[in-house]
């Protein structure tokens, strides 16, 4: 289980040896040892955060139905005009 220590009063704890970690140093430990470290107030559980996931799949680009629309006006339509061929 991964935690991080939030205080230290000893190098050893109901025979957990914290003598390589610092306050605020995240680590693997077996999941007993971090229970008893959780419990007594010397450390908390890590959850691994999620990735972020863009909504239009690509950073920087707007979803398509944004971008069609932008830049135009409110209530004005688009005309496409067809060029005739001479």
């Amino acid at each position: 289980m991964r935690v991080r220590l939030t205080r230290k009063l000893a190098t050893c704890l109901d025979g957990v040896d914290l003598s390589a970690h610092h306050c605020g140093d995240v680590f693997e430990m077996p999941h007993h040892e971090a229970e008893l470290l959780i419990a007594e107030g010397w450390a908390v559980p890590v959850v691994p955060s999620e990735p972020r996931r863009m909504s239009s799949g690509i950073a920087g680009q707007l979803p398509r139905t944004q971008a069609e629309h932008r830049g135009r006006h409110p209530g004005r339509r688009d005309v496409h005009v067809k060029s005739e061929k001479r």
